[in-house]
């Protein structure tokens, strides 16, 4: 996926680019705006120019959206600072969080899965964005948070000394493996 981001983002630079650089070029020599305007008319009075025109302006449509793309399919922080100083810094990456989340999720529920979590650091803490699925017929929602949130806090101080500010969890559905639960 970053290589489509980058190849999108490299395309859409160069594009502007050129037209950035060819206005500028048109205030030294307007006749470029009258050539330009000229062959916009040519390409338009024939149907295979009006389709040439709607495929260039396809491409420029789609590009004007690299930003949302790059926000929608990015995803969170790349990596969280546990420890910085002098010495040097240390990191964990967006992946590595994800991983720790995962296994703790499951080892308080063996049928829960992580879904998804975003991570981002603040000078007091860190804010934790949690998706879980799991059982809700077979489960008790209140008392599994308070103890996947106990968790988190405690393992996330503990073993890598970050500080948890904010924990939002956020449960969807897994069909049990509970038979008498299927039918509810």
């Amino acid at each position: 996926m970053r290589a489509i981001h980058f190849f999108i983002g490299l395309v859409f630079d160069a594009i502007i680019l050129v037209a950035a650089g060819g206005l500028v070029y048109a205030v030294f020599q307007p006749d470029l705006l009258a050539m330009g305007y000229g062959y916009l008319q040519d390409q338009a009075a024939t149907r295979a120019g009006q389709f040439r025109l709607l495929g260039v302006g396809a491409v420029f449509f789609l590009l004007a959206f690299r930003s949302l793309f790059l926000v929608l399919f990015r995803g969170g922080a790349p990596t969280v600072v546990v420890a910085d100083g002098p010495a040097g810094r240390v990191t964990l990456s967006h992946a590595a969080l994800e991983a720790v989340l995962r296994r703790l999720v499951s080892m308080r529920h063996p049928g829960a899965a992580l879904r998804r979590a975003t991570a981002f650091l603040s000078h007091d803490g860190l804010d934790l964005h949690v998706r879980v699925d799991l059982d809700l017929v077979d489960t008790d929602l209140g008392e599994y948070t308070r103890e996947i949130e106990a968790v988190v806090r405690d393992h996330f101080k503990q073993k890598l000394g970050i500080e948890v500010r904010q924990f939002n969890l956020q449960a969807g559905d897994r069909e049990s493996p509970n038979p008498q639960a299927q039918g509810v």
